[in-house]
């Protein structure tokens, strides 16, 4: 491990972090594997210490910055989205710029489109809808905190305008007749325009049945310390830590409600998507306790995410979210959203502090 690295985590078991207490005698040590947490209370309550301490405590303030020595800055590596022929950047340019050949509604529960358009991809279009009108934001705010943090999962997403006029000659035969509910639910501009973001449609999605209670009392035991992962299963265990990190870092409550734990075809890696519920402000409580529950049940994490998040900063946010083309014009995460992550980015770094104390950087850093 890097020693700025460690250093880092050992650090952030100070009380300003919100890990509280001192570190243990043999803190960076290996430790034999401790019980499931549903047989270990006492370390679900620590890390709920922790989360009030550095998380809810927080909400709506400014945070004390964590007194910890930062990694050196250098700019985190973007990979290709998983499975993509084309770079990133190449797909970003086809999403915001070529021409919609059709637009095909495919929302459940909120305003979304498959737009095919000309060229070699095909992208979901969520305009800014009544219901939801920051959705479209947080789907393109998503993707680049993922970008910051080097994750290849989460498809590329850029912002886009769509005529009215366009929308509805190009709209799917079979939904003609939907065209004026449609209309209504989203929000139009005075020039007869709506906002909305463009994310890349990935061709083939298989679901994994992940969100079950028996998959995931299976896929939960990987992530604990002392759980035996197939060989096979070692880079979906990756994906599926990588995830849960992730989304209580945008604050995505939404991720476990059915059919958003999709995977490529072979079963081996899992997508993450569908963002348009994250960056609450507030988020409840209740939710956001869910989401924390799934981050204290997490003892291996990957080293490169923990890595790139111990790098993010507001800086780096507003820097990367601001070279979307929609910025010119308003702003894709409020400041308050932005504290929010912040904080949860602080909740999260003093959980896996506390747990490298007591089980070893090497064994709570799990996959690479």
């Amino acid at each position: 491990m890097p020693r700025a690295l460690a250093l880092a985590l050992s650090l952030l078991t100070c009380s300003s972090c919100g890990g509280g207490g001192e570190r243990p005698a043999d803190a960076g040590r290996a430790t034999s594997p401790v019980p499931a947490l549903g047989a270990a209370p006492h370390a679900a309550t620590k890390a709920k210490t922790a989360r009030h301490d550095a998380g809810s405590r927080l909400r709506g303030q400014t945070p004390v910055p964590p007194r910890f020595v930062q990694p050196q800055a250098r700019p985190v590596p973007v990979p290709r989205f998983l499975g993509a022929e084309l770079s990133n950047d190449d797909i970003i340019g086809l999403l915001g710029h070529a021409f919609p050949q059709q637009f095909k509604p495919v929302g459940t529960t909120s305003v979304v489109f498959r737009m095919r358009l000309e060229g070699p991809i095909s992208g979901a279009f969520r305009p800014r809808a009544r219901t939801h009108p920051r959705g479209h934001l947080a789907e393109i705010a998503a993707y680049h905190v993922a970008r910051l943090l080097g994750m290849d999962q989460v498809p590329p997403a850029v912002s886009r305008r769509v005529a009215r006029s366009r929308l509805e000659s190009r709209l799917h035969p079979d939904f003609v007749d939907d065209w004026d509910d449609l209309k209504r639910a989203i929000t139009w501009d005075d020039d007869g325009t709506t906002e909305g973001a463009a994310v890349y449609w990935i061709p083939h999605l298989h679901d994994l049945g992940l969100d079950t209670p028996e998959s995931i009392a299976r896929w939960n035991a990987w992530l604990r310390q002392g759980g035996q992962i197939p060989q096979e299963s070692q880079a979906l265990a990756s994906d599926l830590s990588q995830c849960i990190l992730f989304d209580y870092l945008i604050g995505n409550w939404d991720r476990f409600s059915g059919g958003n734990l999709m995977g490529t075809p072979d079963g081996r890696r899992l997508f993450i998507r569908d963002h348009n519920l994250a960056f609450g402000d507030p988020i409840p409580d209740n939710l956001h306790e869910r989401m924390w529950q799934r981050v204290v049940e997490t003892q291996r994490f990957s080293r490169r995410q923990v890595q790139a998040l111990l790098a993010l900063d507001e800086a780096s946010l507003r820097a990367d979210v601001d070279t979307d083309p929609i910025a010119e014009s308003r702003r894709i995460l409020t400041p308050a959203q932005i504290r929010g992550v912040l904080d949860r980015r602080a909740a999260i770094l003093s959980h896996i502090a506390e747990l490298a104390s007591r089980l070893g950087e090497q064994n709570v850093l799990a996959f690479p």
